[in-house]
């Protein structure tokens, strides 16, 4: 017999393949793009822009599917603690645009906050993992960023799996 955890953790996990296919075809999407302009234009073929290795597109790849992991982990749990579908699409919007007001605000004021305060953020420590620092006066180390992103999609799909089991349906 499946149990409520069960099934919650089974659409996480659907979900993070999904993910990963999704970020997966929108690279080879931009491959082909990338041959077609230069089949079209007579350009030299660069998919991902000169100079990029293998390993900053593995660096890339893990980024934005730790990022996508993270919110729709945030999502799930938004859902299932407000029993509101448009509260868990709504609200990492919302904490979204507060992340890009703080990384505004670090670049005015850049002694406000370390980088290690920064990368609780998870679309900046997105940012700092695919090599793209520039938004941080200071270096930041990517195995940080990915230390910050993993604990925090896990934190929210634990918390989600938690709060799932606790809910009574039998109220609704």
């Amino acid at each position: 017999r499946n149990r409520r955890a069960t099934l919650m953790v089974a659409k996480f996990i659907a979900f993070a393949i999904l993910a990963l296919v999704a970020l997966l075809l929108l690279g080879a999407a931009s491959v082909l793009a990338s041959l077609a302009q230069g089949a079209l234009l007579a350009m030299p073929f660069a998919p991902f822009g000169l100079g990029v290795t293998p390993i900053m597109f593995l660096r890339a790849l893990a980024a934005g599917w730790l990022e996508l992991m993270v919110v729709g982990s945030m999502a799930a749990l938004i859902s299932v603690v407000t029993r509101s579908n448009m509260a868990g699409l709504l609200i990492p919007v919302f904490v979204s645009a507060a992340q890009y007001i703080g990384l505004a605000i670090k670049q005015i004021h850049p002694g406000i906050a370390t980088p290690d305060i920064i990368l609780a953020f998870p679309n900046l420590a997105a940012q700092v993992l695919r090599g793209d620092a520039a938004p941080l006066h200071e270096p930041a180390n990517p195995l940080w960023a990915l230390v910050g992103l993993t604990f925090s999609a896990v934190l929210f799909a634990i918390g989600t799996v938690l709060m799932f089991r606790r809910q009574e349906l039998t109220r609704e």
